[in-house]
């Protein structure tokens, strides 16, 4: 219900984007978001297109839900209710006002809680204990079991929700009637690719139908590959208005006015770092600090402390003053 996408909206947005994100960066992530669900898709819309689902059983519900829900939907949920639905024994408990099955796992061994199912048959409507329909919108295996037995070959058109058919992806819905919405360019090379292949492949399932359409699209392909050749003639013709047969070969796009900026400087703008990113850069400036080396010999592998050669140039400046001083004696 409206509940659950709700939820699915909030949690999609919650991936992309952080409560103490700007405005700007709210509206480029909901471009992103809004491509992204676009080219999902565009995906599944090809292969509906292109693959046909394969059958399960030769029902002829089967056959009617395989043209009326998409690919997806039709195979990866409603076949799932038609395989369980041939493990099921449905006993009728009821005739009268309306028929009553309770339907059960047909194996012994399999545990299962039985299910009611109730069948108007004058108004064709069922309805069963599961609420899968109300909760899901499709029906379940224990109404299409009962379906079985009563031998009914066809979905009653109320249980075709539009919301999961095929048409819905097709068809604007009819309580829009103004344009259609714009989100801009998008922001990635990536999906901007996706959509020209969205666009592109419309055009050309369109114009294939026959020759002449073919040669007027593969003309038109021809002159924009070489307009956008030539991207900056091509932005000089759009903002201009002209056509390139009647621009002026000489003319040339100049850079629009500049305006000087204001406020400071963002060379003497300096942010106030937190605590943690002071500690790292300090540890960072440490790590890479130019090792200490020996004031008296210059080298690096020792300090002056633990100079060899200062304590061999003590040692013979020592004897040469105890010489001196011998020396010295002698002469008085």
């Amino acid at each position: 219900g409206t509940t659950g996408r709700s939820e699915g909206l909030n949690g999609l947005f919650k991936l992309f984007v952080h409560p103490q994100d700007s405005v700007w960066i709210f509206v480029k992530q909901y471009e992103h978001i809004i491509e992204t669900r676009l080219d999902r898709e565009d995906r599944e819309g090809y292969r509906a297109e292109t693959t046909e689902p394969r059958m399960y059983s030769r029902s002829l519900i089967e056959k009617q839900a395989s043209q009326f829900y998409t690919t997806s939907v039709f195979a990866d949920k409603f076949q799932y209710e038609i395989y369980e639905a041939t493990g099921l024994d449905a006993e009728k408990t009821q005739e009268i006002p309306d028929i009553i099955y309770n339907v059960m796992p047909s194996d012994i061994e399999r545990t299962g809680k039985k299910y009611r199912v109730t069948v108007d048959a004058a108004h064709s409507t069922y309805s069963c204990s599961c609420h899968k329909f109300e909760r899901d919108g499709l029906l379940c295996s224990h109404i299409l079991r009962v379906m079985a037995v009563l031998n009914i070959h066809e979905i009653p058109s109320k249980y075709l929700l539009k919301r999961w058919s095929e048409q819905a992806t097709l068809q604007i819905c009819d309580e829009y009637n103004g344009p259609a919405p714009s989100i801009g360019v998008p922001a990635t090379s990536k999906l901007r690719f996706n959509a020209l292949c969205r666009a592109m492949t419309s055009l050309a399932s369109d114009a294939c139908v026959n020759e002449e359409k073919y040669l007027i699209v593969s003309a038109g392909i021809q002159n924009l590959q070489a307009m956008v050749a030539t991207p900056h003639t091509v932005e000089t013709q759009h903002q201009q208005g002209i056509l390139p047969s009647q621009q002026d070969p000489s003319s040339s796009a100049k850079n629009p006015a500049t305006k000087k900026r204001t406020g400071r400087s963002a060379e003497k703008t300096h942010r106030m770092k937190p605590i943690g990113e002071q500690i790292t850069e300090s540890s960072k400036k440490r790590r890479t600090k130019k090792k200490s080396s020996c004031s008296y010999c210059f080298d690096e592998t020792h300090n002056v402390s633990t100079c060899p050669y200062l304590k061999i140039a003590n040692m013979r400046d020592a004897l040469l003053n105890q010489k001196m001083v011998q020396e010295t004696e002698l002469t008085l």
